[in-house]
């Protein structure tokens, strides 16, 4: 069964969350079709701001990689789909190093 099937039959955010542990990788695919996974290093963070684009979930589900925004996207799409009433929160917090949350209540 391919990923957007098996997508379509979780049917429990534990199914989801299981699913997106074993099938989506961190990083993302660039607008120059590179993939990016290393979160570590410099060509990632300049990647982020040149070369990333919000990512569909079927897009996501393609090529198995996606960025916390990507992945938001689609743990939002299962809810919509499953009559879930959810909320996304974009956390911005800016340090030296600095990480963005998204989360959903």
């Amino acid at each position: 069964m391919d990923l957007i099937n098996t997508f379509n039959s979780l049917r429990t955010p534990d199914e989801l969350f299981d699913f997106m542990n074993k099938n989506i990788d961190y990083g993302f695919l660039g607008n120059d079709n590179k993939i990016y996974n290393d979160s570590s290093s410099d060509e990632w963070e300049n990647a982020c701001l040149t070369k990333w684009r919000l990512a569909d979930y079927k897009a996501m589900l393609k090529c198995k990689i996606g960025h916390c925004f990507d992945q938001t996207e689609l743990e939002r799409e299962w809810f919509r789909r499953n009559n879930y009433e959810y909320k996304t929160i974009y956390i911005y917090i800016l340090k030296q190093i600095f990480h963005i949350f998204v989360i959903h209540i």
